[in-house]
């Protein structure tokens, strides 16, 4: 993931079949759900139980069911990325770093400073700024901490059942963060005698509060819609059960039947448990992750002179601690308890963006840094300042509840820019959508020279986001044509052909040269 050149993406995905995903910094929602998804959900709405009985759960229908609930999962996140605290500094760093970006490469431009790469080679030789310096340094702090925000670490899996609520792992960096132990057992259709018991630690960061929540709209979703059989396959999807496997030492499939979706639902279940209740409404699950994402955040700070640190709060400690200020009886209830000072922090957030104007207010001279002030301008505008002002009128139910999603959808319905079977949607203006198109271009070079390449690709080249083909960055022909004569990549040393394109736009703005 921390590869990928337009920065992080969550999933929805069963089974090795992709229903969706969402796209945080770019806003860009995928989903599956088309006119035939649509039909089916006005017969099955429309009173027919005939027809909502008769849909046996076959592959083909519990398909159904997850391309139905595809376009409601990535919506959740949209809704949790600018409504949420947590989302909203995610939003807002990765935009800051790409403001500072298009500063410095205007000065550096026009003193005649021209980038080069490696990053971490140019850093460290004599004619490197040290203003340059100081914003590489903040951008790969940034870039190297935000999967570690997100938690996007792979499960593992560590002998017998754990019955703690957290354990503290280590992610690939070194750094520790909280993971949840779900208890398996194995056991092997070829040796029915050798079961083994195990734990599989799953990291606790945004990535799996958000997921928690998306997969608790769309249980509830489908179990409306849907007979039971298949409204219960996406519990048994997850598997979180039994697992046989013919190849005794072969872990893969184990670990891989743990996706984010249900880490928090499980987690809470635990904690309930052993307080003496059994069930509980998914608007618990909701509350808590809204709870959780309203008081974590992250942010870059300035440690002392050459040194930049990220801070950022433990997700998995977060949820515990919140769990253990709740009252039992209210989360049994589905009814969580918001502190005043989350409360006051949504309004002076709130009150501080609508200070701001939107997109069409910022002073446009159709630069790189003008189309990333009208994305964020937009953005805040009409996502963020939107969502809040529900939040503060419902007093976080619209948030919190399942209901309340649901009266978010109109808010934002035409707010974000969609992909569907290949190609973007927008409803946006068209000044807006170009701006889109250029924080696309800018994020995909930012985050490949951040992670020290040498190379640079372009995304829409080698088809990075879903529906990106549709689009045509080009400014002269079309992107479809340039690229069968080799278009869409920089080495230095190295010529290829060069069409007049945002990609080489891009690059002549930060004055990369291939010679």
């Amino acid at each position: 993931m921390a590869d990928m050149p337009l920065g992080p993406v969550t999933f929805s995905a069963v089974e090795g079949q992709e229903f969706g995903s969402f796209h945080y910094h770019l806003g860009l929602v995928h989903h599956s759900f088309g006119e035939e998804e649509a039909g089916l959900v006005r017969t099955l709405m429309n009173g027919e139980p005939a027809r909502q009985a008769a849909l046996e759960p076959t592959p083909e229908n519990v398909a159904a069911a997850f391309r139905v609930a595809s376009l409601f999962h990535e919506t959740r996140h949209l809704i949790d990325g600018f409504g949420t605290l947590a989302g909203i500094s995610l939003f807002g760093k990765a935009m800051e770093l790409l403001r500072e970006l298009c500063h410095w490469a205007s000065v550096f431009g026009a003193a005649g400073v021209g980038w080069q790469l490696p990053l971490r080679d140019w850093v460290m030789s004599k004619d490197c700024p040290q203003e340059m310096r100081d914003f590489v340094r903040r951008l790969r702090a940034f870039h190297q901490a935000e999967p570690h925000f997100l938690a996007l670490f792979e499960p593992f899996a560590i002998e017998g059942h754990n019955e703690q609520m957290l354990i503290e792992v280590a992610g690939p960096d070194g750094r520790t963060l909280k993971a949840f132990p779900i208890r398996m057992t194995r056991a092997y259709s070829n040796a029915p005698e050798n079961v083994t018991l195990i734990s599989v630690l799953c990291p606790l960061g945004y990535e799996a509060l958000v997921e928690g929540s998306a997969h608790a709209i769309c249980r509830n979703l489908v179990a409306h819609l849907f007979p039971k059989d298949i409204a219960d396959e996406l519990v048994l999807a997850v598997r979180f059960k039994v697992l046989s496997d013919d190849d005794v030492g072969e872990e893969d499939s184990l670990l891989s039947s743990t996706p984010p979706y249900m880490i928090t639902d499980l987690m809470i279940s635990r904690f309930l448990r052993s307080r003496g209740v059994n069930q509980f409404p998914r608007d618990t699950v909701l509350g808590m992750t809204d709870l959780v994402l309203s008081q974590c955040w992250i942010e870059t700070v300035e440690l002392g002179k050459g040194l930049t640190g990220v801070k950022f709060d433990d997700f998995g400690d977060a949820l515990l601690k919140n769990l253990e200020h709740q009252s039992v009886s209210a989360l049994a209830q589905g009814r969580v308890e918001t502190p005043e000072r989350v409360d006051a922090g949504y309004r002076i957030l709130l009150q501080s963006l609508e200070q701001g104007g939107d997109w069409d207010s910022v002073e446009d001279d159709l630069s790189p840094l003008s189309s990333v002030m009208i994305w964020e301008s937009y953005c805040a505008q009409n996502l963020t300042v939107p969502l809040l002002r529900k939040r503060g009128e419902t007093g976080h139910a619209a948030f919190q509840t399942n209901d309340g999603f649901f009266e978010l959808l109109p808010i934002i319905q035409d707010a974000a820019i969609r992909a569907h079977e290949g190609q973007l949607q927008s409803a946006l203006p068209k000044r807006v959508t170009q701006a889109w198109a250029h924080v696309v271009m800018l994020s995909a070079l930012a985050r490949q020279m951040a992670t020290d390449k040498d190379e640079l690709i372009c995304p829409r080249r080698f088809g990075s986001i879903p529906g990106i083909a549709s689009v045509n960055f080009a400014q002269q022909g079309h992107c479809d044509i340039h690229g069968k004569f080799g278009c869409g990549e920089f080495r230095p040393g190295v010529d290829v052909y060069e069409p007049p394109c945002l990609f080489e736009h891009g690059l002549r703005f930060l004055r990369l040269s291939r010679h």
